[in-house]
């Protein structure tokens, strides 16, 4: 069984954010199974990193990634050139964004079903944040094809809140883990509750949406604890610095980037993974959180807000600075009462193997 994937940009790019990371796994876990995989991609960076990839990479025998160049603003030409190419060579298309040239050109001409994530894109208030009328007019375009259309949803939050869309058919399959599970002891949360010195981190663009002035603001009051801050530039990079130096918080770090094998370090070394993003399509960040037996504090109405209804494993906040600050104390206070098995519960529902499996059951029962 061959599947054509098309992302508008993909692994090594991590900085341009969304699921890369997760995706790159899963294809391999796919491709394992004698799965024939090949991604069509750009070399598009939003950071203008030089990644010096050749234009295609064989991760093994039945797994390859091609790579086309950037023509102008995001826009690859070459890239659209080869999915009208390819696109019917394949017994599956699976499509990964939504707002781009590369999603109306797969449709155009591929003769049959396309699976697409819209990787939140379509969640209502992401879509009236920016570029409004445009986002409406695309999306009424793109329903003119809905018959050909499988979305896949990575959430519920997701599939409600969708905004325009016209759904024919969906499903929803949640991220699965970018990383194996660590290993940890039974006493883990006991003795992180001992230490001297407790990092929150956040691990996440660097823009607005995401609300790291609130962390900051958290920051100022909350001198006892260490805020180390994660993320490429999306905007806010200066503000933040700004903020910084204007509160004098000597309690917070900001990186811009750090390499996978350095991010899993931070997690290692957490105390608790904060991030206040609000229209959160999925949030792999917080899945990687756990991997690493790290509680969370995520925004009230996500993803992940229903997660912690269920385990045991962080606490849901309102968007406001003072009620992170009350949620921070309060985890702290119940860090030691923290069990081992509910983070097991939620990893064993992000498995691979079962995430994968999901994927073919839905590939093979829509076509």
């Amino acid at each position: 069984m061959k599947i054509l994937v098309i992302i508008p940009s993909f692994y090594p790019y991590v900085e341009n954010g969304g699921p890369i990371i997760y995706l790159n796994e899963l294809f391999k876990k796919l491709s394992s199974n004698k799965l024939n995989i090949t991604v069509l991609t750009s070399k598009y960076s939003y950071t203008n990193i030089n990644h010096k990839v050749k234009s295609k990479i064989n991760i093994n025998k039945n797994y390859q990634i091609k790579y086309y160049p950037i023509s102008f603003g995001k826009v690859s030409m070459k890239l659209c050139f080869s999915i009208i190419k390819e696109i019917n060579k394949y017994d599956y298309v699976y499509f990964n964004s939504f707002f781009n040239i590369y999603l109306l050109i797969a449709l155009l001409f591929n003769n049959k079903k396309i699976f697409l994530s819209p990787r939140g894109q379509l969640i209502g208030e992401n879509i009236k944040k920016k570029n409004h009328f445009i986002k409406y007019l695309f999306i009424k375009i793109i329903n003119i094809f809905y018959k050909k259309i499988f979305y896949i949803f990575s959430s519920n939050f997701e599939f409600i809140n969708n905004l325009y869309s016209k759904i024919y058919k969906y499903e929803l399959i949640p991220n699965s883990a970018s990383y194996e599970p660590i290993k940890v002891t039974q006493d883990i949360f006991r003795k992180k509750r001992k230490f001297k010195i407790k990092k929150i981190l956040t691990i996440s663009r660097l823009s607005k949406r995401k609300n790291i002035d609130l962390i900051l603001n958290a920051a100022t009051l909350l001198k006892n604890f260490h805020f180390e801050i994660i993320g490429p530039d999306f905007g806010q990079l200066k503000q933040l610095f700004d903020q910084v130096e204007k509160n004098k918080l000597k309690n917070v770090t900001i990186i811009e980037s750090l390499t996978p094998k350095q991010i899993r370090k931070k997690f290692v070394e957490s105390y608790i993974f904060l991030l206040p993003s609000e229209n959160e399509n999925f949030g792999n960040v917080f899945l990687e959180s756990i991997l690493h037996f790290v509680p969370i504090i995520t925004i009230k109405g996500s993803y992940w807000d229903e997660i912690i209804k269920q385990n045991n494993v962080g606490l849901s906040s309102k968007k406001c600075e003072k009620d992170i600050v009350l949620k921070i104390k309060k985890l702290d206070n119940l860090y030691a009462t923290l069990r081992l098995n509910e983070f097991k519960n939620v990893q064993k529902i992000h498995n691979s193997e079962m995430i994968s499996n999901k994927f073919l059951k839905t590939f093979h029962a829509n076509c």
